[in-house]
C-alpha cells in the first residue's frame, strides 16, 4: 500500500507504520519490565488496547480502501498473508 499514489491512503499507511513501531517499543518496554519487575499489568493493557485499536483501523479503513487500489489476485495474496500471521499470533483463531 506504500507505492499507491493516494493522499488519504499515505496518510493511513504512515499512520499504520507509526503504530507498528509504538508497538514494538511498548514490547520492548514489557520485555525490561519482566526483568525489572516493573508495573507489568498496566504495560500489558496498554499494549492490547493499542493493538486493538491498530488492527481496527486496517480492517475498517485500510482494507476498505485496499479495494480500490489492488487486483483481486492481490487482494486474494493479502488475505492469505494475514490469515496466516493470524494463526501464528492467534492460536485459538486456528
Amino acid at each position: 500500500m506504500e507505492d499507491v499514489e493516494d493522499d488519504e491512503m499515505s496518510e493511513l499507511v504512515d499512520e499504520a507504520l507509526d503504530e507498528h513501531h509504538d508497538v514494538e517499543v511498548l514490547l520492548e518496554e514489557i520485555e525490561r519490565l519482566n526483568r525489572d519487575g516493573g508495573d507489568l499489568r498496566s504495560k500489558m493493557m496498554e499494549l492490547q488496547q493499542k493493538v486493538e485499536h491498530h488492527a481496527s483501523e486496517e480492517e475498517h479503513e485500510m482494507f476498505v480502501r485496499a479495494r480500490e487500489f489492488l487486483s483481486e489476485e492481490d487482494l486474494e495474496r493479502l488475505g492469505s498473508e494475514l490469515e496466516s500471521e493470524r494463526k501464528i499470533y492467534s492460536p485459538m483463531a486456528a
